[in-house]
């Protein structure tokens, strides 16, 4: 094989596994920022846009960085794509803790929870609201004191 054949060869392998990889990251950010989108209340008829800007913007601003290199223009390119590439590893951290929590919570049958209202931010109204958050996954009041609630998972 002549080194240009081996070079070419290189190069077309390093195109494909870049290609291929950042198909991927795109594709798993973009399933986890949709997700987040949703859990924040963002409907799913437009939860698709947040990872779409996202990684959009990372997209599109490394392609003008390659585009612009050398350039004194290529500052503005570099700073977009710094942004956006620190919102996307934040949202998809932010989705990882969010989405373990929810988990979490699947695995257990039982549940005590401390009641007073200084432990919420919003005392009453956030006690209420993880209550409900908790009646939605299925767990009913079995018991309640002063400051705590047992709560049991809903049986069928």
């Amino acid at each position: 094989m002549s080194d240009f054949n081996a070079r070419r060869w290189a190069v077309m392998t390093a195109v494909a596994g870049t290609v291929f990889i950042a198909a991927g990251a795109f594709w798993l950010s973009f399933t986890s920022l949709a997700d987040l989108a949703a859990r924040s209340g963002i409907g799913a008829g437009q939860a698709w846009a947040w990872p779409l800007i996202v990684d959009g913007v990372i997209v599109v601003s490394t392609v003008a960085v390659v585009a612009l290199a050398g350039a004194r223009a290529a500052w503005y390119p570099w700073t977009l794509l710094a942004g956006a590439a620190a919102v996307s590893v934040t949202a998809n951290s932010i989705h990882a803790v969010v989405a373990a929590d929810a988990d979490a919570i699947a695995r257990f049958d039982v549940i005590i929870l401390e009641t007073h209202p200084h432990a919420y931010p919003n005392g009453m109204d956030s006690l209420k609201s993880m209550l409900a958050k908790l009646s939605d996954l299925g767990f009913d009041t079995a018991d309640s004191g002063e400051d705590v609630v047992l709560l049991k998972r809903r049986t069928a």
